[in-house]
């Protein structure tokens, strides 16, 4: 087989670690499954906060934050991603300025040859113009309020769809992920279908 076949063959792999809904600002002890040297932590987050996550840590490592609060409601939602290169095979995440309970997931992400290469936020169920490239993966979240009913992904795989309370008030988290395996994508748009006062970010893998 010719090189460059080679070299093309394989890409981005994402994998769920955890679901789970914290009451605290720290995760304490989370998986990180076996350290890579392409290993990526990404970490979703969605949040009924009239304030933006202000620093996260994974694993000790400051993470990039994309996030965006939709100040709609009378308690605004709040939801991001953070990533980050930390090692070991697990350690504390540290959301720092969300006091209120949260939906938070968890992702490894392996084998992507130039890490996060776009970034997506908007007020809105979903985010648009999202391109990635063949061997690149996709992390994302939307999240909304007030609602009870399942939601559908666009062009992403459904990893968590969940129901929680947060700030005294209900809310909807629902977080996914594209490896890789998907496909490219070209300027499409990727979210859910609807919700109340929706907020959605994305990151992308090449």
């Amino acid at each position: 087989m010719p090189l460059a076949t080679r070299m093309r063959m394989g890409g981005t792999s994402i994998t769920t670690i955890s679901n789970v809904q914290a009451a605290s600002t720290t995760l304490t002890s989370r998986s990180f499954g076996t350290e890579a040297s392409d290993r990526w932590i990404v970490v979703a987050w969605a949040c009924r906060e009239n304030s933006d996550a202000t620093t996260i840590t994974i694993g000790g490592v400051s993470g990039t934050i994309v996030q965006d609060r939709n100040a709609s409601a009378s308690s605004d939602m709040v939801v991001g991603l953070a990533y980050a290169q930390p090692t070991g095979t697990s350690g504390d995440i540290v959301i720092n300025g969300l006091s209120n309970a949260k939906m938070v997931s968890v992702f490894r992400v392996i084998k992507s040859r130039r890490g996060v290469i776009s970034t997506y936020n908007a007020e809105a169920a979903t985010v648009s113009g999202v391109s990635i490239p063949v061997g690149g993966g996709l992390v994302a979240v939307s999240s909304n309020i007030i609602e009870s009913t399942a939601r559908t992904w666009s062009n992403a795989t459904e990893q968590d769809d969940t129901s929680f309370s947060s700030g005294g008030q209900s809310s909807r988290f629902c977080s996914a992920s594209r490896s890789y395996t998907d496909g490219v994508l070209s300027s499409a748009s990727v979210g859910v279908d609807g919700g109340t006062y929706p907020v959605c970010c994305a990151v992308v893998f090449g």
